[in-house]
C-alpha cells in the first residue's frame, strides 16, 4: 500500500509469536514488535493481544494483534487489527481504510474535518444521478431532512 515498513509497529502478546515471521515477510520486525502481558489484554478486551470487548452482539473472543503507522509528528495510527485463534472457528480483522489513507498522507483526518468533504461529495452524486439524499446523509450531519 505504499507504506513505510520502518513505520509500521504491531502490537499484541506472547499468543500471536506463531505471526511473527509473517509480519516480518511485510518488513515488522521483533524490535518494531509491542508485547502486552496476557492477563492485561485479556482483562482489557479492546484488542492489541485479545479482542473480547464487552457487550459486542458477537461476543468474539479471540487473540489479536494491531498493525500501528508512525506518523512524523510521533502518532501511533492503528490501521488494522487481526483476530486469530487455533483454527477451530472462522476468526476475522479488519483494516481500515480510511486509516491506511491517513497513514499515506501522513495526517490524521478528524470527523469533523471529514464532514464538509462528505457533504459536497454526496450532494454531488445525488445530483449526478437524480437520486435523493439519503437519510444516512442528514443523520450524518446532523441536519433535518428538508
Amino acid at each position: 500500500m505504499g507504506l513505510d515498513p520502518d513505520r509500521l509497529r504491531a502490537t499484541t502478546t506472547d499468543h500471536s509469536s506463531s505471526f511473527f515471521p509473517q509480519l516480518a515477510r511485510y518488513g515488522i520486525t521483533d524490535k518494531q514488535i509491542t508485547l502486552r502481558p496476557w492477563e492485561e489484554a485479556v482483562k482489557d478486551g479492546s484488542g492489541s493481544g485479545f479482542f473480547a470487548p464487552s457487550g459486542h452482539p458477537g461476543n468474539p473472543a479471540h487473540s489479536s494483534f494491531s498493525i500501528e503507522y508512525m506518523l512524523s509528528d510521533g502518532t501511533a495510527l492503528e490501521i488494522a487489527e487481526i483476530l486469530h485463534g487455533d483454527g477451530s472457528k472462522a476468526t476475522a480483522g479488519g483494516i481500515g481504510v480510511e486509516r491506511v489513507s491517513m497513514a499515506r498522507n501522513d495526517q490524521v483526518t478528524t470527523w469533523e474535518a471529514s464532514l464538509p468533504p462528505f457533504k459536497i461529495a454526496v450532494e454531488e452524486a445525488a445530483a449526478a444521478s437524480g437520486a435523493a439524499l439519503p437519510v444516512g446523509y442528514f443523520s450524518l450531519l446532523g441536519e433535518k431532512k428538508a
